[in-house]
């Protein structure tokens, strides 16, 4: 019956694995938007230059990566991996088998060495609480000190977690695009490891069961136009275009999106 469809049997699944989806590291959030969950589509706004991409990049692309990479290990109240005596991870027996993912990026708006760098950066506040910026790991002027032997041991352990992302989950598109570019990349990607059915449904071919895929979009603003059957998009034509793919990979396919998409700028001090 649709009510046991629709009612019975997700309250019964809910209480058996409450908390459901991947957890992002802002507590009192999470009991507004939930926890990152499959086939879901968030938009993050706000002014010009007020933290949108690295809110972005914080919790819901290095956050979710972090997650993955250490599905199999217990985790203290902190969500830090512990460690027996010997400094190794502790294997959570109760953890299950880790799903896999993929990581669309599209980085629109900075050069990929700009990109790497501020992910480094966020990387090494996360795991070593070591604050540094642009200027400091490049040791340009205006940094904030000069950098030592115990930083450039920090970035040596950065390069195994990066090239392991790169490797296993990320692919990184740099340069403007157009919505449908964007989609097809996507598109495609989704039917090399599933295939629809001879009803029409999408399925996952079993080597890929449970996998979960994510698209990152990091400004709206500087996606290219392109022609539609009236001409070519204006930019409220391109947001309703992109939100439109993204709603179709959504349902279809089960894609989880993010997208930034800033706020219209007002002369308004309210």
């Amino acid at each position: 019956s649709l009510f046991r469809d629709h009612i019975l049997d997700p309250v019964r699944e809910g209480m058996k694995a409450p908390d459901q989806g991947i957890p992002i590291p802002m507590p009192k959030l999470s009991k507004y938007t939930d926890y990152i969950e499959k086939g879901k589509i968030i938009v993050i706004s706000g002014k010009s230059t007020s933290g949108k991409t690295s809110f972005m990049d914080h919790m819901y692309f290095m956050n979710v990566f972090m997650w993955w990479k250490n599905f199999e290990y217990e985790k203290d109240s902190k969500g830090k991996v512990k460690q027996d005596e010997d400094g190794k991870p502790i294997i959570d027996e109760n953890a299950g088998k880790r799903p896999p993912l993929k990581m669309f990026y599209f980085n629109m708006k900075s050069s990929a060495r700009l990109k790497l760098q501020k992910w480094l950066c966020l990387y090494l506040k996360l795991e070593f609480d070591t604050t540094i910026d642009i200027a400091t790991l490049n040791s340009g002027v205006g940094r904030l000190y000069n950098l030592n032997q115990n930083h450039a041991a920090q970035i040596a352990t950065a390069l195994e977690f990066f090239e392991y992302m790169e490797d296993e989950v990320l692919t990184l598109i740099t340069g403007e695009q157009t919505p449908t570019a964007i989609y097809n990349k996507v598109y495609n990607y989704m039917h090399e490891v599933g295939d629809v059915d001879e009803t029409g449904t999408y399925l996952l071919k079993p080597e890929n069961e449970g996998l979960i895929t994510m698209m990152y979009i990091d400004n709206v603003e500087y996606m290219l136009s392109e022609n539609d059957q009236f001409g070519m998009l204006n930019d409220e034509g391109i947001k309703k275009k992109i939100g439109n793919y993204a709603r179709e990979l959504k349902v279809k396919y089960g894609v989880t999106s993010f997208i930034i998409s800033p706020s219209k700028s007002t002369f308004s001090r309210v």
